[in-house]
């Protein structure tokens, strides 16, 4: 079962702990004194620009909206 990051001592770049960053080990034990950062990469850095032109190769589509989305929204914002 995942469990938060602070139970690990795994931050993100901010040696922050962000409440929707979860850790699962691969088998019991895989992380016995191991702490450190999350380094999320450069998958993440988007350039809002080069995003629009991607976009555009694709058909238009209505966004949806679930409610869950804000409760996302919400946690993910949050430190622990």
């Amino acid at each position: 079962m995942a469990k938060e990051s602070k139970q690990y001592k795994i931050t993100n770049k901010d040696k922050k702990y962000p409440a929707a960053l979860l850790v699962l080990e691969l088998y019991p034990g895989a992380l016995n004194g191991i702490e450190g950062v999350f380094d999320e990469g450069k998958a993440y850095e988007i350039d809002s620009d080069q995003m629009e032109e991607f976009d555009k190769k694709f058909p238009i589509k209505e966004k949806g909206y679930s409610k869950t989305q804000d409760r996302f929204n919400e946690i993910s914002k949050k430190f622990i």
